[in-house]
C-alpha cells in the first residue's frame, strides 16, 4: 500500500544514524588526545618525517632569494616523539639532497647511539624520496641511503590526512 506520506529530512537523517551507515566525526580535542597517547607509545627518534618545502612561496624571502643566490628549498625532519626538528638548503629538490640530508641526520643519529634498526622514516611520494617512475634505473639515492644505514622507510598514501 502507497499512502503518499512524505518524509522529513530529519527522519532519513535518524534512520542512516541508526542503521550506522554515518560515523560520528571526533572532536578535534578527541583527536589531538589520542595523538598525544600514539607519540607516548614511540621511543625518541623511532618516527621520523622527511619533508620538503618551497621557500619561493615566502614573500619577503623571494627578492632575497634572488638577489643573494639563495637557496629555493628547505629539507626539514621532525622526529614525532621529541619533536626535535633539523633543517638543510638547497638549490634542487631531487634525490641526491634528499640523499645527502639523510646521510647528515642519519649519521648524527648513529654517532649519538641510536638504534638504527629501530627508526622509521616517513615521507611523502615525491620524486625526491621514491625516485622518478619515468627512470628504469632502479631505487633513488634516497632510498639507497636509507638502506645503508639499515634504517625502515614508510611512505604516506596519496591525499592522506597527516593531521
Amino acid at each position: 500500500m502507497h499512502y503518499d506520506l512524505s518524509v522529513s529530512t530529519k527522519t532519513i537523517a535518524r534512520i542512516i544514524r541508526q542503521a550506522g551507515l554515518i560515523k560520528k566525526r571526533k572532536k578535534k580535542w578527541k583527536k589531538q588526545r589520542d595523538l598525544r597517547e600514539v607519540k607516548k607509545q614511540l621511543k625518541p627518534f623511532q618516527l621520523i618525517g622527511i619533508d620538503v618545502k618551497y621557500l619561493w612561496d615566502i614573500e619577503k624571502y623571494w627578492s632575497q632569494m634572488k638577489r643573494f643566490g639563495l637557496p629555493r628549498y628547505e629539507f626539514t625532519a621532525l622526529d614525532v616523539r621529541t619533536g626535535g626538528k633539523w633543517h638543510a638548503y638547497g638549490e634542487t629538490k631531487d634525490s641526491t639532497n634528499a640523499a645527502i640530508f639523510a646521510r647528515y641526520l642519519l649519521s648524527q643519529l648513529k654517532l649519538y647511539g641510536v638504534d638504527m634498526e629501530e627508526v622509521i622514516v616517513q615521507t611523502d611520494n615525491g620524486s625526491e624520496f621514491i625516485g622518478s617512475v619515468q627512470k628504469k634505473k632502479g631505487e633513488s639515492a634516497f632510498k639507497r641511503v636509507l638502506k645503508e644505514f639499515e634504517v625502515k622507510h614508510s611512505q604516506i598514501p596519496p591525499r592522506a590526512c597527516t593531521c
